[in-house]
């Protein structure tokens, strides 16, 4: 096999910047195993609440998302540390949003399965209507998916303004 050397010249405009996206953090395995985390026990939460409130347990449903804050606080922390100055709000909204993203799926998906079960839920009587049919219980738990999604994305705001750096980026 022959290798042959070839001399480019390279011109790069001095104002333009070189910039890598990549800042060494796991960004899709960590956003997934939170949010399967997260959505795991945010489940467990909704259940307990749902065997020890009965139907009435609709305000008590929401504590579940305290789990989606807390571990949506955790992450964002540890992805702060991985960037540079200033990139924590931009980047960590992404962030935010694919592990809600993953909460909400995972929680959805468990309470599907727990409904088809056959065990009451607070899920399936959210908004004053219980599902009869599986197409009723998919229309339901694609409400908590937006739902997750909305809490997620505000508990991703709250979290970032708390985590920002004090100056702006440059």
């Amino acid at each position: 096999m022959e290798y042959s050397e070839r001399n480019e010249i390279v011109i790069v405009d001095k104002n333009e910047q070189v910039r890598s996206e990549n800042y060494g953090f796991p960004f899709y395995r960590k956003g997934a195993v939170y949010g399967l985390t997260a959505g795991l026990i945010m489940s467990a939460v909704a259940l307990i609440i749902g065997l020890l409130a009965g139907p009435e347990s609709l305000g008590w449903d929401f504590l579940k998302y305290l789990v989606l804050g807390f571990v949506l606080g955790r992450l964002l922390s540890l992805y702060k540390a991985y960037l540079p100055s200033g990139k924590v709000f931009k980047d960590g909204i992404l962030l935010g949003l694919y592990t809600a993203f993953v909460a909400a799926l995972t929680m959805a998906a468990v309470n599907l399965i727990v409904g088809l079960a056959g065990m009451e839920t607070g899920i399936l009587q959210k908004f004053g209507l219980e599902a009869a049919t599986f197409g009723e219980a998919l229309a339901l738990n694609g409400l908590l998916i937006f739902e997750c999604l909305v809490f997620g994305l505000i508990l991703t705001f709250v979290w970032l303004q708390l985590l920002k750096d004090p100056r702006p980026a440059e």
